[in-house]
């Protein structure tokens, strides 16, 4: 192999890595969404369940907003590519720099 091609496979097994991290944690961080859902979907419509389903309904909404939101956060942190536009911010120069020193 030459050395532009060993670069390129090393670039490639990282790029999968980093793939195969971010689909396993939004997988894991995801799963107690489908629970509430199944919840809502799988339960009887009736009386007895009317609570418990409608619980499960706000939890899911609940849980999607709160993943949503601490993804939108931390992406930057977990990417190597968006940690120096990142760091113009505050917050994130703070978290990078404390991130950094360990």
């Amino acid at each position: 192999y030459s050395l532009a091609r060993t670069y390129q496979l090393r670039e490639n097994v990282t790029m999968m890595e980093m793939m195969l991290f971010i689909l396993g944690s939004a997988l894991i961080i995801s799963s107690p969404a489908f629970l509430f859902r199944a919840a809502y979907l799988f339960l009887p419509p009736t009386q007895q369940y009317e609570l418990i389903r409608g619980i499960g309904a706000a939890i899911f909404d609940l849980w999607i907003t709160l993943v949503c939101a601490l993804m939108t956060f931390v992406f930057p942190l977990f990417n190597y590519r968006f940690r120096k536009p990142a760091f113009r911010y505050l917050i994130y120069r703070l978290i990078l720099n404390r991130f950094n020193r360990r």
